[in-house]
């Protein structure tokens, strides 16, 4: 068992940042727009962003109906003889500053006319570094400045006093000591701690190669992910970097989490709670991991050694592989557990225990992979890396 103490987990200095307009820059050599002075130690925060309860103060629909980025249409009511536009529909594409802008007034969908306003923000058109996130405070400030910066480009004002969180994405970024490939199962099993009643963890690849594999566990509210995290420019960074992210779906799911779903009623403090309190549940439960797998490997044993005399050792490694199997759950990460858990038996023959067990992982093979490779990967001590980085990088604050 280890105990992660609570030790102060120092960042890097940060910088001061611009507070007027000229903190989003236009790059002329990538034709975008980024956040300059921003601080460069931030490894968890916010990225995503989908804002709603918006309201519209003004807005030129002759000037929008000119515009590329933007997709204007109306509804048709008939009246008799007489035909009507009543609502309209607008879609603002802009992948520069923000991603998009929808506005739905008075706008048939099925039986209802729907009224509503939606602005979706992105670390990537904020910062050129899609790495790091920002802090609440960071994107609050950034809000400001594209809530302007639409105005002036879009000719839309928007009140944004009761605006509220209808999707979030928090995230937590790690530089792995080893490949990325190489924390499969050391993810598979953090991943099984986390507590949805659905509870199959979905591992999806773009290239379908165990290099890029994302692992996932969701519901329709929620959603938690780990993968692997590339920079903009490969070139830039030289290590992996791991992800954890967690996806709220809906205004309602943010609102049961953090108590509100209203923008301008969360801070800094109630994610890095949040934050905190995930991460000290993946501690406790890999604890009592640790205790469920020992206990399981030496009644094995026990069992095995009644039921066969000789060549119980193959037949350990047989049943580990068909529990996982049949109750897709992870019960040894490395060889050194059973041999940990022989030395509990206090046999006789635990030196010969050991040395079959070796034998059998380095040379015996499943269907797909080497007995070596699942067993023989040091993935206990990969699990605790990542487990004890995200408790570091938890108890520092998004405010410091």
């Amino acid at each position: 068992m280890i105990e992660f103490k609570k030790v102060p987990f120092f960042l890097p200095a940060k910088t001061e940042a611009s507070n007027d307009f000229a903190t989003i820059s236009l790059l002329k050599n990538k034709g975008g727009y980024c956040m300059e002075n921003n601080k460069s130690s931030i490894m968890k925060g916010i990225d995503k962003i989908k804002l709603c309860n918006l309201q519209i103060e003004k807005i030129d629909l002759a000037f929008l109906e000119k515009q590329k980025k933007a997709e204007v249409s109306y509804s048709e009511n008939y009246n008799y003889m007489n035909k009507i536009k009543n609502g309209y529909k607008i879609v603002i594409k802009d992948n520069e500053v923000f991603s998009d802008l929808v506005i739905l007034n008075n706008y048939p969908m099925g039986d209802k006319t729907v009224n509503c306003v939606k602005l979706t923000l992105c670390v990537k058109f904020i910062k050129e570094n899609n790495i790091q996130p920002l802090t609440y405070t960071e994107y609050n400030t950034q809000i400001e400045k594209i809530i302007r910066y639409i105005e002036e480009k879009y000719k839309i004002r928007l009140i944004t006093q009761n605006m509220e969180l209808d999707y979030l994405e928090l995230n937590m970024n790690m530089k792995l000591k080893h490949t990325y490939r190489d924390y499969a199962r050391p993810i598979e099993l953090i991943m099984s701690f986390i507590p949805l009643r659905q509870n199959k963890v979905m591992v999806s690849s773009k290239n379908n190669k165990p290099d890029d594999c994302n692992y996932s566990k969701s519901n329709n509210s929620i959603e938690h992910t780990f993968y692997l995290k590339k920079p903009p420019n490969q070139n830039t960074i030289d290590v992996d970097i791991l992800r954890y992210e967690i996806r709220f779906k809906t205004k309602k799911k943010i609102k049961y989490d953090f108590g509100t779903a209203k923008w301008n009623e969360l801070n800094d403090t109630v994610l890095d709670e949040y934050l905190k309190k995930q991460t000290d549940g993946f501690i406790k439960k890999y604890n009592k991991w640790l205790e469920d797998s020992e206990k399981w490997v030496i009644d094995a044993i026990k069992k095995i050694k009644k039921e066969i005399p000789r060549g119980h050792m193959l037949q350990l490694i047989t049943e580990i592989l068909d529990e996982e199997l049949n109750n897709k759950k992870i019960i040894v990460l490395d060889k050194n557990q059973i041999y940990k858990a022989i030395d509990k038996t206090k046999d006789k023959n635990s030196t010969r225990m050991k040395k079959d067990i070796n034998n059998h992982i380095r040379y015996k093979k499943t269907a797909s992979k080497n007995l070596n490779d699942i067993f023989s990967n040091n993935s206990i001590a990969k699990a605790e890396e990542v487990i004890e980085f995200l408790n570091k990088l938890s108890q520092s604050s998004l405010t410091s």
